[in-house]
């Protein structure tokens, strides 16, 4: 809005510098901003729109193809590019360059980023952006404020991780690290980002050591961001395919927009190990559901609940005594909401001894981490207490510096899910240990 009223903007680009990071290589340095977008010629757009995309697939198919880091990185925002040029006018407005920044795993969590983002957007005075822009100008200013503003959390983290002061760290240890702090990454996610990784530093032919590849601090923070960036558009990617696969509507969409992945893997993965029991097939038995229910965290603690959820697991299941992922988010849609009647019920004692009541009323930030303790979210140790206050900032998107009871109620539920995450992954590790 500030930027369509013609505020916002600055005279000129200010001089961006090069990444800490070996990526500043790899992009054209950002410099004067080009002139205002316009339609290019669409047999040449089609013609580099397929170039990419083959770069981009050489490079997930079969360790880089001979395609360089630039080249893979220009397909992966192409794609995302066109995906979000939904006028197709070639150009994104502002809100479409947010979503496609989201897309790409570039979206900012905590009010600093957020503030941060939005001037370099600003920065350029406009209310479109072309994909020389997108891809030279605005996506690389974007990726290092955000590794700037991060740094010192992975300086510290690193510091940690090198127990023995090394000065490295493993693959393997900088995946273990990431698990403890609740970030779950798919085997396929992560070799995909180790192998982009390894493109970006001119190392592609170390793919072979796998997880004993070892990095410095600089290595580290480079490959923490690219694995980042992949993680996040994996769950974007795995949320609309889940999407189309079950048909489900705009309404489901916006109903289980922060817990569908998270659902879809607690019923299809097996992993007793780490906490999962689910079915690979796609079909359960009763047994199997419950123990899945169990593991989830939001089993009734009231025997009234308990009945309740018996005869709506009788009452969803199949002909033949089974259970598919439909059903399954039946009874997941039931069990959410006994959850969130109870901490409804716990937030609105504690806003009337505020003076505050009914539906509307608001949750200021300073009184959320309070509320928290009271709906009996209590952190156990140093990476479990920044994870919350990351949730916690991530809530209050809008930087309204407010949060409706409901919103407290969401983020509550996802604080304790990402908590349970991690107490079941640092068993894992103790036993492995």
């Amino acid at each position: 809005r500030k930027a369509a009223a013609g505020g916002g903007g600055r005279n000129g680009r200010r001089n961006s510098g090069l990444l800490r990071t070996s990526t500043a290589t790899l992009v054209d340095p950002p410099g004067q901003a080009s002139r205002a977008p316009t339609k290019a010629s669409s047999a040449a757009a089609e013609r580099a729109a397929a170039a990419d995309a083959a770069a981009w697939r050489r490079s997930k198919s079969g360790g880089g193809g001979g395609a360089t880091y630039a080249e893979v990185d220009r397909g992966i925002l192409k794609q995302a590019f066109g995906k979000h040029d939904t006028d197709d006018n070639d150009a994104l407005d502002h809100a479409e360059l947010l979503q496609c920044f989201s897309e790409l795993g570039l979206r900012p969590k905590t009010q600093a980023e957020r503030r941060e983002v939005r001037e370099i957007v600003w920065s350029y005075d406009r209310l479109y952006f072309n994909f020389e822009d997108f891809a030279k100008h605005v996506v690389p200013e974007v990726r290092e404020k955000l590794t700037e503003l991060r740094r010192l959390g992975l300086l510290n983290i690193f510091k940690e991780t090198d127990a023995h002061r090394r000065g490295y760290l493993t693959v393997e240890e900088v995946l273990n690290m990431l698990r403890r702090t609740g970030n779950f990454l798919g085997d396929g996610v992560c070799d995909e980002a180790l192998r982009s990784y390894l493109l970006l530093v001119g190392q592609e032919d170390r793919i072979h050591h796998g997880r004993r590849i070892q990095m410095d601090l600089e290595g580290f923070i480079s490959f923490v961001r690219i694995l980042q960036e992949y993680h996040d558009r994996d769950n974007v990617d795995t949320f609309e395919r889940i999407v189309r696969q079950f048909g489900l509507t705009a309404e489901d969409e916006e109903l289980w927009k922060h817990d569908l992945v998270d659902f879809h893997k607690m019923f299809y993965e097996y992993d007793p190990f780490t906490g999962k029991y689910g079915s690979s097939s796609g079909v359960m038995d009763e047994s199997g559901l419950i123990t899945v229910l169990r593991e989830s965290g939001y089993m009734p603690k009231t025997r009234a609940k308990q009945a309740a959820l018996s005869q709506l697991i009788l009452k969803v299941m199949r002909p033949d005594g089974t259970f598919t992922f439909m059903e399954f988010l039946q009874i997941m849609l039931t069990l959410r909401e006994y959850d969130r009647e109870r901490l409804r019920r716990i937030i609105e004692t504690r806003l009337q001894s505020f003076g505050r009541q009914g539906m509307s009323a608001a949750v200021r930030m300073h009184e959320l981490g309070e509320l928290l303790t009271e709906c009996g979210v209590m952190p156990r140790n140093v990476d479990e207490r920044q994870e919350i206050r990351a949730l916690m900032e991530d809530a209050d998107y809008e930087d309204a510096g407010v949060l409706t009871r409901d919103e407290v109620v969401i983020v509550c539920q996802r604080i304790n899910a990402k908590v349970r995450g991690m107490q079941h992954e640092r068993e894992r590790q103790y036993v492995l240990s």
